[in-house]
Order: C-alpha cells, then sequence, then structure tokens
C-alpha cells in the first residue's frame, strides 16, 4: 500500500491469479492497483485502466512484473517487481499522478529509466513479498524479506533505491529447530516505527511442513532494535 495524500487515496498493488484445486502451479492472469480513500473510508476499488481489454482492471498482463514491494518518494511511486527462479529484483516507478496509466511507467536500466522492461537492471535476489522503505535511523534503504533457501528472515541495505545493494544479511531464524520450517511474507512495517527508526516491527509467517492447509503455521511479531 501506497499513500498519495495530495489525491487523498491509497494505492493499492494485487495480482489476479487463478489458483487451482489440487494445489498445482498457479496461473497469473496479471497485475494491477487498486485504490482506496486514505481515510480508508468505504471499500478499495479496482478503476478500470485498460479499455477494451478482457481484463480492463489489469494495469499489467500475465507476462508483465509481479510488484514484492512498493513506496512513494519525490512525487513518484516506486516498485519492486521480482519473480523467476532466484527472485531477481527490478524496479520500476511512475509518477503518483499518474500511476494508474500503464505508458507512465519506466524500468530502471543502464542508470536511466526505460519504458521496456527488457534491459531493466537486476538489482537483488529478493522474494515475491518483501518490504522496502528509507530508515532516518541508520540513514539507509532496507529491504527485508524470507530468504529461499532457509527459514530465515534476511535484509539488505543501499544508499539509494537503484543500489547498490548489500549482500544479504540474517535478521531473524525463528526458534523452532523443526526441519520442515517455512518462513513466508516477512517485511517490516514503517509506519509502526518509534524513535526515528531506531525501532521497528518485523511480522513474518512460520508455515509447518510442505501442505500449509494440513500442518498450519503462525504469525509472528518481532521488535527491532537498530544499534
Amino acid at each position: 500500500m501506497v499513500h498519495d495524500p495530495e489525491r487523498q487515496r491509497v494505492l493499492i498493488f494485487y495480482r489476479k491469479v487463478i489458483q487451482f484445486p489440487d494445489h498445482a502451479d498457479n496461473l497469473q492472469v496479471g497485475s494491477s492497483i487498486a485504490v482506496w480513500r486514505d481515510d480508508l473510508g468505504g471499500r478499495p476499488v479496482r478503476p478500470e485502466v485498460a479499455e477494451g481489454s478482457a481484463e480492463p482492471t489489469l494495469l499489467f498482463g500475465a507476462d508483465g512484473p509481479r510488484i514484492a514491494a512498493a513506496l512513494a518518494e519525490d512525487e513518484h511511486v516506486h516498485a519492486f517487481a521480482c519473480g523467476g527462479r532466484r527472485g531477481a529484483c527490478t524496479l520500476l516507478r511512475a509518477p503518483l499522478a499518474h500511476a494508474l496509466e500503464r505508458d507512465a511507467w519506466r524500468w530502471y536500466a543502464d542508470g536511466g529509466w526505460s519504458p521496456s522492461s527488457r534491459r531493466a537492471d537486476e538489482l537483488f535476489d529478493g522474494a515475491g513479498a518483501m518490504s522496502v522503505h528509507f530508515n532516518a535511523h541508520a540513514g539507509v534503504y532496507v529491504a527485508v524479506y524470507a530468504d529461499r533457501e532457509e527459514p530465515a528472515v534476511v535484509l539488505r541495505t543501499a544508499p539509494q533505491l537503484t543500489g547498490p545493494w548489500s549482500d544479504a544479511a540474517e535478521l531473524v531464524r525463528p526458534r523452532d529447530p523443526q526441519a520442515e520450517l517455512r518462513i513466508q511474507d516477512a517485511m517490516l512495517h514503517p509506519e509502526l516505527a518509534r524513535d526515528g527508526g531506531a525501532v521497528d516491527y518485523l511480522t513474518y509467517y512460520e508455515a509447518y511442513g510442505s501442505n500449509l492447509a494440513k500442518y498450519g503455521g503462525v504469525l509472528q511479531l518481532v521488535e527491532i532494535h537498530w544499534e
């Protein structure tokens, strides 16, 4: 969710997915942005952004970016799209005022911004759900997500959104030693930060076993004190 105070709205990034009952690979239909009043009254709406399309509410099609994190800066909305096996993340942006226009989006490539994603720089390997925000206490951008190989939450830092991003460093490892424990949907919540960013709050989901529906899991909340 990205706040756009000038237009009194919140932008909510989402993906449309068809999930099959046999838990086969999901079918990605596309992604887009829903809009909510910034007083959070009423319900979010999905504007029609692709006139004449079979999916008129979708900004991007099945082959488009899978947004993992987004934030507003300098009158632009920036989004990290992370996909593929390694979760390689690219960066795209659009003016906040034109976020619902497909042609307004540009990808970071070769030190500039390109209308095509083909040459977009892969900034780091992340995850399908993560958080990225500027931590004023440390003076750096912080990306947090669940590691793909280990049951751990990791972080990377960078002086700018475009990088260079640091190597991944372990932030939290659950105390439960279960071999099949998996970590999902790890992210910080800068809207809850205290003391100028010296204290952050992390949430993540501990999933037990390979079958989430059968074994379930636990949502965890961790208070992080930065040095």
